[in-house]
């Protein structure tokens, strides 16, 4: 936990939120629309986009309207976090092409 912690303390707890829900977002939205095509292709690695579009949009949109000061480094970890979810479905992707 010494090494989580650590990490937490140098980034800060903040961005590490915006990190995950961000990751969360794009994932859960990207989930629903390749389940609903079914296309397991490498064109489904450009399914997070989907996904990453209402993460930017809410990410800008807490910073103008929430905040009484935008960081706009938390819109940059948020948009972060969906680079996981690119990574893991062009894994899936490759795990799926392996198997044909």
């Amino acid at each position: 936990m010494k090494l989580l912690d650590n990490f937490l303390e140098k980034i800060g707890h903040d961005k590490f939120d915006h990190h995950v829900l961000g990751a969360l977002i794009c994932a859960l939205i990207s989930f629903v629309v390749i389940l609903q095509d079914g296309v397991i292709g490498w064109e489904t690695v450009a399914y997070p986009t989907i996904g990453a579009v209402p993460v930017l949009l809410i990410s800008v949109v807490k910073e103008l309207m929430l905040d009484d000061k935008p960081d706009w480094m938390d819109v940059v970890w948020a948009m972060a976090g969906c680079l996981w979810v690119y990574a893991f479905v062009a894994l899936g992707v490759w795990f799926n092409q392996l198997s044909v």
